[in-house]
């Protein structure tokens, strides 16, 4: 005995609800898991981020260290060159005066 032609197309129709809901369910588990895939990928490349932004501050804090070195040199030399200038202009005074002292024979 068959059934009734509105209970084969009902039956059919059910067949075709389930075959769409378990193609929907392997569709959302195939998203699911590229999403995992790229929440991954994106915890990763966060992470290279946060030591890269780690270093650039490590190396500014040593930019910064060498800066200041390099004006506590430049205000070494400047100290050193007035003091080296300062003696030569001595040297140029005694220098002048014997000269002097010898003209003056």
């Amino acid at each position: 005995m068959s059934p009734c032609p509105t209970c084969a197309s009902l039956h059919k129709e059910k067949k075709n609800i389930v075959n769409n809901l378990q193609y929907q369910n392997t569709r959302i588990t195939d998203l699911t898991t590229t999403i995992r895939t790229r929440n991954q990928e994106i915890n990763r490349l966060n992470e290279r981020i946060h030591n890269q932004s780690k270093k650039i501050t490590d190396h500014e804090k040593t930019l910064k260290t060498r800066k200041d070195k390099i004006v506590e040199l430049e205000k070494e030399c400047v100290r050193l060159w007035r003091m080296a200038y300062g003696v030569c202009g001595a040297i140029l005074v005694v220098v002048a005066c014997l000269w002097l002292v010898v003209l003056g024979r």
